[in-house]
């Protein structure tokens, strides 16, 4: 279970640094 909860956290984490990197090509294609 602690495993499962360790691997939620590591995913919510990577989406929100892909939502951050998204957003930074967005803007250097003037988007």
């Amino acid at each position: 279970m602690a495993v499962k909860i360790e691997n939620e956290k590591l995913f919510v984490t990577i989406n929100e640094h892909g939502a951050e990197l998204a957003s930074l090509i967005n803007k250097s294609n003037g988007m």
